[in-house]
């Protein structure tokens, strides 16, 4: 009877160890990814945004690593931009920092565990733009001086006219300090000036009124203007030596009156005025006597009232006029 005890006991022990196994195992086989949501977006600005997450499931192991992850483009992961939270289970928040005004983002909350990473459900958020600085009225800077001063306040926006014309004796060679203006409602008048180039201006975008660059001995490049886009009046182009060519235009699409390139004495070519199709009102483009060809008006197919091409001793033929269908009035060309 006892032997039989004894082995009742054994038989006992050894079924409770294979058991005890066996759970450790299913343990062991039972840790998943952890399951988590992704929080509300909030206190959105042009740089920053708040958010963060739930962890609701750690999924049976240690949290590891916990965060925002983000990028402008959707299904964002680790590998993009993230946050890094702590490493609990449960709720937590995140702070989203250096990101680019008015811009759309997309995030996902993350969690990592022994068993990877898994992501909670994605949002999109845009940040703010930045609000514009705007000088109301006009603004006539005469000075190299009065350009710094001006250029230190970071104007974005002039709602009247920008007028750059130098005094007798002026000493304005560097437009550097308007690099933050995009708009100009009325007129821009660059005259008089001792500048080489525009460098400056590469933001400028639209000006409502007319453009008038002329009597500037010492410009020989336009090319920081080439973000400029739209002009509401005319373009003028006069009596600068030392330009030889209009490189910069090239995003100039339409001009809404007149454009005038007069007396340019070095001018050689008008090929960055490619994409030009309309002048709504009229073209001439007079004395200039190194001009070779006006094949960069090949995109040119209206000229609503007039259009003038004389005294441009080395313009042998007009195929850079392919594309023109309509004059509006009349064509004077000798």
């Amino acid at each position: 009877m006892k032997k039989l005890f004894v082995l009742i006991i054994l038989v006992f022990a050894v079924c409770s160890c294979e058991k005890d196994g066996t759970n450790k195992i299913e343990e062991e086989k039972s840790i998943t990814l952890p399951v988590l949501t992704s929080s509300t977006v909030s206190e959105i600005t042009e740089t920053s945004v708040k958010s963060g997450g739930n962890i609701t499931n750690d999924g049976g192991a240690p949290i590891t690593a916990r965060g925002i992850c983000w990028s402008t483009s959707a299904n964002p992961t680790t590998n993009d931009n993230r946050t890094l939270d702590g490493t609990n289970a449960g709720s937590f928040t995140s702070s989203l920092n250096d990101l680019v005004e008015n811009t759309i983002y997309y995030l996902r909350a993350y969690a990592t565990n022994s068993e990877g990473t898994s992501y909670g459900n994605e949002l999109s958020f845009k940040t703010l733009e930045k609000p514009k600085l705007v000088i109301e009225g006009d603004v006539n800077l005469r000075t190299q001086e009065m350009i710094d001063n001006f250029g230190a306040y970071g104007y974005e926006r002039v709602s009247g006219n920008l007028l750059i014309l130098a005094s007798f004796g002026s000493n304005i060679n560097s437009l550097k300090p308007l690099e933050g203006l995009n708009t100009v409602d009325g007129d821009f008048y660059i005259a008089n000036t001792n500048l080489t180039d525009f460098e400056g201006l590469n933001n400028l975008a639209v000006v409502g009124g007319n453009i008038q660059i002329q009597y500037n001995n010492k410009l020989s490049s336009m090319g920081d203007l080439i973000s400029l886009k739209e002009i509401g009046g005319f373009l003028d182009i006069d009596s600068n030596p030392s330009l030889k060519n209009l490189d910069g235009l090239e995003n100039l699409t339409t001009i809404s009156r007149w454009l005038d390139i007069d007396f340019n004495e070095t001018l050689e070519n008008i090929d960055a005025l490619s994409n030009l199709k309309t002048i709504e009102y009229g073209l001439t483009i007079q004395s200039n006597p190194a001009l070779k060809n006006i094949n960069g008006l090949s995109s040119l197919t209206s000229v609503g009232y007039e259009l003038t091409i004389d005294k441009n001793a080395l313009i042998t033929n007009l195929d850079g006029l392919k594309s023109l269908t309509k004059v509006g009035s009349y064509i004077v060309i000798s």
